[in-house]
């Protein structure tokens, strides 16, 4: 076990979930301890107080101690634990409730192995044993101090982070005590920029307009203390704190969205906290804001949540036993149209927004298909390596699509999914036409890696229909061509690496990558090592 091993104590009532985490995923791999569980939330508790794990993974329902009440009492004894929840489909109340006393993230059962390992991941980043985060973090600080408006981003993105990694201290106090705020009440003003058709991906847009929108923000409270940030420890927020009266704010904050829209040409959603009164409370501020829009109608663009205006709606369950059944036969059957029919028709995940689905309804029913879709692939025969490589990135691309609320690209990638989980059946050759068209696929992709290319956006430049284009090119060329785009990107992230005259976030942003944690999973999962440690390994060898 290396020194910057982490930690992690598992806590659920019932055994078979216990075993069946702990055999997900090689936790060595990982520099992940895998402490002996705990089966009830008194025994975690007393774990906690006496082992300080660094990640507590814990079910939301336990015995002598609930979930929620375990969270809140543990982070008093142990404020740097990162907490993960496991939730059923139905705990959505206890999820929000959760994420309000600490949590950093949950996952829905049935967990997959790829949702488990993007929590865990995010986990250790926060608490800093990620040796790449150690390593950046020099570069990182001097591309912040760049500017005055990008430090101060830095330091608000810290101060409303989900569970700073700075531990017990009060990096939100500090931060702001740095940056001379004084407010005798405060509003938080969140707004989330996501790809509207058509229209350029939001990491280009808001690289190119971050001025002007954190300009919007502020002409809307103009007269009044306010300081407006762009989150960094998200693509696509900014955030907005003001003193300004809760009256004449409701009615700013309602043009907002409009305003943001037609300066960037994406969708824009804006949600307000409450009212609070202690500058620390600041992070809880920012979770009722991200409740609120997490609890809007999909696609509910143009319109503003006001946290606490009016009754929450609820949550309803979209797929129902006997649907769940009917997908789960699918999936053992390797069926592949009922599967999709299920999931796009029945369930009508391809129609949410239509059908006036709330957001978070439509990322619960997708990620839970997902699961479902990961377990299948999970309990099949020894899949190839390739194939279980291709739906780990599968799953990264869900996640992002459902982040940007672009419902086609989440079907898209679940359509890719149930491919690459249920396999192929024995096919003819391939004709003239799948030849051609994988042959274009692949120039396209050879001559605009660094652009913002998924299968949707090939299958529209070639003006071929999209599954055609997958089913094509994967038995042309025998890869997921998510996958291909992946492993190109990084074969010219290794060349420039080589090259050594560019940081590696530099290299990240030059492949196609703005988002340099996103590219250090894609490099690690692809090369078997961090972009820091392939630097650190080429200069050796040079020597």
């Amino acid at each position: 076990m290396s020194e910057a091993a982490c930690r992690l104590l598992i806590a659920d009532d019932e055994p078979w979930v216990v075993e069946g985490l702990r055999g997900l995923v090689d936790w060595a791999a990982l520099s992940i301890e895998l402490l002996p569980p705990a089966y009830d939330g008194e025994e975690a508790l007393a774990r906690i107080d006496s082992e300080r794990p660094d990640i507590l993974l814990t079910d939301i329902n336990m015995p002598f101690i609930g979930g929620n009440e375990l969270i809140r009492r543990a982070k008093g004894i142990w404020p740097g634990l990162q907490v993960i929840v496991l939730s059923g489909y139905n705990d959505f109340a206890f999820v929000r409730d959760a994420l309000m006393n600490g949590a950093i993230d949950y996952l829905l059962k049935p967990v997959s192995r790829s949702a488990l390992v993007g929590v865990v991941e995010r986990a250790i980043g926060l608490l800093g044993c990620e040796r790449d985060k150690e390593r950046e973090a020099v570069e990182l600080r001097a591309r912040l101090l760049e500017a005055a408006s990008i430090l101060r981003d830095g330091e608000m993105s810290e101060a409303i982070a989900e569970d700073p990694a700075a531990g017990p201290a009060d990096p939100a106090g500090r931060a702001l005590l740095d940056l001379d705020l004084e407010f005798a009440s405060f509003t938080l003003v969140l707004a989330k920029l996501t790809h509207r058709g058509g229209s350029a991906r939001p990491a280009a847009v808001l690289a190119r307009l971050e001025g002007d929108i954190k300009s919007i923000l502020a002409a809307a409270v103009r007269g009044s203390r306010h300081v407006a940030f762009r989150n960094l420890r998200a693509r696509n927020e900014f955030a907005l704190v003001t003193d300004a009266d809760p009256g004449p704010l409701a009615l700013a904050v309602a043009e907002l969205p409009g305003k943001l829209e037609r300066r960037t040409a994406l969708k824009a959603s804006v949600a307000t906290s409450g009212s609070y009164y202690d500058l620390r409370r600041l992070r809880d501020a920012y979770q009722e804001a991200r409740v609120a829009l997490a609890v809007r109608p999909l696609g509910g663009s143009g319109r503003a949540a006001l946290a606490g205006s009016g009754p929450s709606p609820g949550v309803r369950r979209r797929v129902t036993p006997e649907l769940e059944k009917r997908l789960a036969f699918a999936l053992e059957s390797r069926n592949r149209r009922l599967a999709r029919d299920v999931i796009f028709d029945e369930i009508g995940l391809r129609d949410c927004a239509a059908s006036g689905w709330l957001l978070i309804e439509a990322k619960q029913t997708a990620e839970f298909v997902a699961g479902l879709v990961y377990h299948r692939a999970d309990r099949g025969p020894s899949a190839p390596s390739r194939s279980m490589l291709a739906i780990d990135n599968l799953g990264e691309l869900l996640g992002m699509a459902l982040d940007e609320e672009d419902v086609e690209e989440a079907c898209s990638v679940l359509e890719q999914l149930i491919d690459e989980a249920i396999g192929e059946a024995t096919a003819p050759a391939a004709s003239d036409g799948m030849v051609s068209a994988a042959r274009r696929a692949q120039e396209l992709i050879d001559g605009h890696y660094f652009e913002d290319l998924s299968l949707t956006s090939i299958a529209e430049l070639l003006r071929v229909d999209r599954a055609y284009l997958s089913r094509s090119f994967k038995q042309v060329t025998g890869a997921n061509i998510m996958l291909a785009i992946a492993k190109k990107r990084i074969d010219k992230a290794k060349e420039r690496i080589m090259r050594g005259d560019l940081s590696l976030s530099d290299v990240a942003d030059l492949v196609g990558y703005s988002d340099y944690a996103y590219f250090n999973r894609v490099f690690r999962k692809i090369e078997g090592t961090s972009p820091s440690e392939f630097k650190s390994t080429f200069r050796a060898l040079e020597r």
